[in-house]
């Protein structure tokens, strides 16, 4: 599980990096909501050093929720060709960065599944001790 905790801090820095220099560069306003959702994943991303299974289930959702998002955004480029017909650089972009954030999150969830059985033993821990 050391992997889990070592790839999640590292992806969750360079995320927070990523996305603070996107909001100084541009306006606050825009990215405010990447923001505070990236601050909670770097946030959870070191209390994950600890065994709480409330912070491991947050930590599982920050790679589903990305990668979720990276799919649908390449998805409706590759449907709807329409929409970026004035602009195919936005096209490239759009998919781009859905490989941009999708590969840590193939990984991370590639860990998630490959220490399965000590996540699982987590929470069927937390659920003994609440009995």
């Amino acid at each position: 599980m050391k992997a889990i905790r070592v790839a999640q801090l590292i992806w969750a820095a360079l995320l927070f990096l990523g996305v603070l220099f996107d909001a100084l560069a541009m306006e606050l306003v825009a990215t405010q909501t990447l923001l505070v959702f990236v601050l909670v994943y770097v946030v959870t991303s070191l209390l994950t050093l600890g065994r709480n299974r409330i912070i491991w289930a947050t930590a599982l959702a920050m790679p589903v929720v990305l990668s979720a998002t990276a799919a649908v955004n390449s998805l409706l480029v590759t449907k709807d060709p329409s929409l970026y017909l004035n602009s195919r650089v936005v096209a490239y972009v759009v998919v781009a960065n859905a490989f941009l954030f999708l590969l840590p999150c193939l990984i991370l969830l590639r860990l998630f599944w490959r220490h399965r059985v000590e996540l699982r033993a987590l929470f069927n821990l937390a659920d003994q001790r609440a009995a």
